[in-house]
């Protein structure tokens, strides 16, 4: 049987014209139903050498450094 996701989205630039004009491609901080140990993030990927030089040491195989508007992770509970 395959599975059932449902997504709650927790924070997004949809709406805000200055950072994102089409829903589709927004980025944004998501949680799914049955992953509640980790957030999906949807960014724009870094390809910039320089800063990809100077995250090289915190990332591990497999893993993709995004970047995210401020305003979409400030607007989170703490």
């Amino acid at each position: 049987m395959p599975r059932k996701i449902e997504i709650t989205t927790l924070s997004t630039a949809a709406g805000d014209e200055d950072i994102c004009n089409d829903r589709r491609t927004c980025p944004g901080v998501h949680a799914l139903n049955d992953r509640p140990d980790v957030y999906h993030l949807i960014g724009e990927a870094v390809t910039d050498p320089e800063e990809l030089a100077a995250f090289a040491e915190y990332m591990g195989p497999g893993e993709t450094l995004v970047t995210q508007p401020r305003t979409v992770i400030d607007t989170l509970r703490r």
